[in-house]
């Protein structure tokens, strides 16, 4: 079941990044081929050679097994973004890289138009085509769907037990689908245990900040407003709707400092719940709800019992992550193959089944 799980999130994760040259390259503890193109490769989440990811080893996989490509890990430093900007300036923009928003690497011109590259491949009318949308632009393509996730609520079972009346199970009450809005406050405020100093205090959830974005369309019994207040029978943003400002007042009573319902709102956080931040005190068992999404690692030492259970009225949000060609690539045709065979390519996803069960357990950090 732990490789399954592993696979499922690494499935939903692939990345990408490339550039090129022909040129023998260094990368960590492995040398490239001599005499390939150089494809380099930047991300947010290869890891590093001491943990030795999924990622990293599809990439070293597809290296010893091509001669004629090679791909080349490019590590970032500081703020990714910027990082991107710089190399971009320097003319140093790595042949594929993994984006934040394709919209804005569109607009500053890193982007490549590769719809004809898409077009010219069998696996790619596979792609979702509401994701192939999302990064179509007046007809145009410019980004390869490389990850899937769920944005929501992890729920930890065994502290939201404190917040049910004897003899439920929360299991039950709060399963994805099964709750609602009010079942959730209820619950955020019984956790509420913030007047000790020892550091074992317990809070109901970490904070506010998202909540806008979901709880307008939990508190419409019409079922029209989607996420962030959607109208889709308006085609705009329902701003002025009742359920906008009931979520308005909801999130100011939760974010009141006096009352402090949430993590982020507790001014001496290190005294009542220990040294960390939020992932740490959920970690510990101290937070009954975490708003994230699946891309988390919430891991439990302590012997919890954490479910993913998505937004109250069983609304659960999905999240991509895209990569992109450099304008700039000498090599678009193998740029897009290393991208492709990072994502949605069917071989980069049986070689990442192959990596998962050749490995132990504990082996693959994800």
């Amino acid at each position: 079941m732990k490789k399954l799980f592993a696979l499922l999130i690494v499935f939903i994760c692939s990345l990408t990044l490339v550039a090129c040259g022909d040129k023998e390259e260094g990368q960590g503890g492995q040398q490239l081929k001599p005499g390939a193109t150089v494809i380099t490769y930047c991300s947010w989440n290869i890891g590093t050679e001491d943990e030795m990811n999924i990622f990293r080893r599809q990439v070293y996989k597809f290296n010893e097994e091509r001669d004629d490509v090679q791909i080349k890990l490019i590590e970032h430093e500081g703020d990714y973004d910027t990082f991107l900007s710089t190399m971009a300036s320097a003319r140093q923009l790595p042949d594929v890289f993994m984006v934040n928003s394709v919209p804005k690497a569109v607009i500053n011109y890193l982007a490549k138009d590769i719809t004809a590259l898409a077009a010219a491949d069998d696996e790619w009318q596979t792609v979702d085509k509401a994701l192939v949308e999302s990064v179509t632009y007046n007809d145009r393509l410019y980004g390869i769907p490389c990850g899937q996730y769920y944005m929501g609520f992890f729920a930890n079972m065994t502290l939201l037990k404190k917040a049910v009346e004897d003899g439920q199970d929360p299991k039950k009450l709060f399963a994805a689908g099964a709750y609602d809005t009010d079942q959730f406050i209820t619950a955020v405020q019984n956790l509420r245990n913030i007047n000790v100093t020892d550091g074992t205090g317990t809070i109901g959830v970490n904070n506010t900040g998202d909540m806008i974005n979901w709880l307008p369309s939990t508190l419409d019994k019409t079922g029209t407003i989607k996420h962030f207040v959607w109208n889709p029978e308006k085609l705009e943003f329902d701003l002025t709707s009742d359920v906008m400002y009931d979520s308005i007042r909801i999130i100011n009573r939760l974010s009141d400092k006096t009352a402090a319902y949430t993590f982020e709102n507790v001014e001496n956080k290190e005294e009542v719940f220990g040294p960390g931040n939020d992932v740490t005190i959920f970690n510990n068992g101290q937070m009954g709800f975490i708003q994230s999404g699946t891309w988390e690692k919430l891991q439990d030492a302590r012997g919890l019992d954490v479910e993913f259970i998505g937004y109250p009225g069983g609304n659960v949000v999905s999240a991509s992550d895209y990569m992109c060609i450099s304008r700039a690539t000498k090599n678009p045709e193998l740029a897009f193959e290393v991208a492709k065979y990072l994502s949605y390519g069917v071989k980069g996803t049986m070689d990442k089944f192959d990596i998962v069960d050749a490995a132990d357990d504990d082996a693959i950090a994800i």
